[in-house]
């Protein structure tokens, strides 16, 4: 059976969880764990023919799970309008991350606006510069970020964050028995929860299943989605920290004092954290937007 993933190496831009991303201090939304009451309207991507769309149907189950869990809202974005924007084709399929930047880039549409279609060849034809347009709306509100968990060894405390969109052997499943299939990864799925010692939740839009994968099982990739209001406000970082940007030109790292990112020379800032810190893990990562909401100063 055919789902549509391709299988891709970490890339050295990428961002990974625990490696001083400008994602750190993400908020904790679910502190079990727990989706079950998020989840979205189920959507079966095998709508008579196979689009070998199973990353654009699982990431956007969890978008759609963590806006309706940030905003109260339940929206239902278009799988479609994702798929085939972001280059999917049958036979092929396409990667966790070639679809996640697909959307960063180029945002969501609404399910109403570009539905799904039960013929091939109109689910994967020229998507219409309106639609596109309609699509950046949601970006004027909302950032998508993306990092990897690698290794994987324990993510429990991610799920705390958000559902995980994780990478399988796809199996038939009537959501009752606990499955552990053996094999190549070839589907990708939203990870829900958890049964600790027991099982993993797995939302499986292929069939509309949801599925329980035993709790030994070895995914393969893991992507942490977030979603940030698009409001920049100042993230909180210690005082006497050292703040290094990870995206944009100029300056890259300062000292906070007083709420005040002190800059300088990578010397100057180096030697001044140095002077101030009994804890040299007192550091923080963030993004060109998040610098600049900051007073900065000359040392």
């Amino acid at each position: 059976m055919n789902y549509g993933l391709l299988q891709e190496n970490i890339a050295p831009k990428d961002w990974i969880v625990g490696a001083m991303t400008p994602l750190e201090g993400v908020d904790v939304l679910q502190e079990d764990g727990q989706w079950d009451e998020f989840l979205p309207t189920r959507e079966v991507q095998n709508t008579g023919f196979d689009n070998w769309s199973c990353v654009s149907y699982s990431l956007l189950n969890c978008l759609e799970t963590l806006l309706k869990r940030k905003t109260g809202v339940e929206y239902n974005f278009s799988d479609r309008f994702v798929s085939a924007g972001s280059g999917t084709t049958v036979g092929t399929g396409n990667y966790l991350s070639t679809v996640f930047d697909f959307v960063r880039k180029n945002g969501l549409v609404s399910e109403e606006l570009y539905a799904d279609a039960l013929i091939k060849d109109e689910y994967f034809k020229t998507i219409s510069q309106e639609i596109y347009n309609n699509g950046l709306e949601i970006l004027n509100d909302y950032k998508f970020s993306r990092e990897w968990i690698y290794p994987y060894n324990d993510f429990l405390e991610d799920l705390k964050q958000s559902p995980l969109q994780v990478t399988v052997k796809g199996i038939k499943s009537d959501g009752e028995d606990v499955v552990s299939p053996t094999g190549k990864h070839n589907h990708a799925v939203m990870l829900y929860g958890y049964v600790k010692d027991e099982y993993w939740k797995i939302f499986d839009s292929y069939d509309n299943i949801c599925k329980k994968y035993a709790w030994d099982y070895q995914f393969g990739s893991i992507l942490k989605p977030t979603i940030n209001n698009n409001i920049m406000e100042k993230p909180t970082i210690n005082e006497n920290a050292l703040v290094s940007k990870a995206t944009g030109k100029g300056q890259n790292f300062a000292v906070l004092i007083d709420g005040v990112l002190r800059t300088g020379t990578d010397a100057e800032v180096q030697k001044t954290w140095t002077l101030r810190n009994s804890d040299f893990n007192n550091k923080r990562t963030i993004t060109e937007e998040q610098w600049n909401a900051f007073e900065q100063l000359s040392l």
